[in-house]
């Protein structure tokens, strides 16, 4: 699998030859100027890898600041954060240590060694992936499943949670029909007298943000997802 790395740095100009590299040992890699830039992108891309990449003194003075921010986003908990400095310093990498950095590498670093490194870090992540988390569809549509949110036409889409789960669950079995009374006792593990003709005003909420084409009615029986609509290239 290729594994994604977002590299770190207010002057991205910076990062050419570094990202040039990675990408040429086969790692996705996104340049980030901003940790803003960084939480938008991982709501869609996920990173297994983190750097903060230092490259001047100027940016050393905030380097332990953004360790912290980083780690205080849920988005990336189980990301692998990595500082590249230049600065040998041994306070300052205690404080990134103690800040939540994995590793601090040392600038200037072989590629085949900084590579090395990598690998052994990732080695550490789970067996399932973030990448996992993610459901495509053929219209371009992502739902991020860990983060409740959905992105369609470069914008993000934050459903109601009951409306979410619903949706989730059609995309479980696409091309199945899933009875009004198999919905509710799933969400609401109750019988659908209890929740009553509440489960169609959620479904046509879902339709008016998402578009009519994502939730089918099948007359006399209930709703699926078109099993077309799913980007099978993305499940395999």
């Amino acid at each position: 699998m290729s594994y994604t790395i977002f590299l770190y740095n207010k002057n991205t100009d910076s990062l050419f030859e570094l990202s040039n590299n990675l990408m040429a040992n086969d790692f996705n890699i996104f340049q980030i100027s901003s940790i803003k830039e960084a939480n938008e992108k991982a709501l869609l891309h996920p990173p297994h890898l983190f750097i903060l990449d230092i490259f001047s003194d100027a940016d050393q003075t905030d380097v332990v600041e953004q360790c912290i921010e980083i780690r205080k986003k849920e988005i990336f908990n189980n990301t692998i954060l990595i500082i590249h400095s230049p600065n040998t310093e041994d306070y300052l990498q205690i404080e990134c240590f103690k800040a939540g950095a994995d590793d601090y590498i040392k600038k200037p670093i072989r590629t085949k060694l900084l590579v090395s490194r990598i690998n052994a870090l990732l080695k550490r992540l789970k067996n399932t992936t973030q990448e996992e988390h993610l459901i495509h569809f053929s219209n371009q549509m992502v739902i991020n499943i860990e983060h409740y949110s959905i992105l369609k036409n470069n914008e993000f889409i934050f459903l109601p949670r009951k409306e979410f789960e619903i949706l989730l669950l059609l995309t479980t079995k696409p091309g199945k029909v899933f009875s009004r009374d198999e919905i509710v006792q799933t969400i609401w593990k109750k019988e659908y007298k209890q929740i009553g003709r509440t489960i169609d005003v959620h479904i046509r909420k879902i339709r008016e943000k998402l578009g009519d084409e994502v939730i089918k009615t099948v007359k006399g029986v209930g709703y699926k997802l078109e099993e077309d609509l799913l980007n099978k290239s993305v499940l395999a």
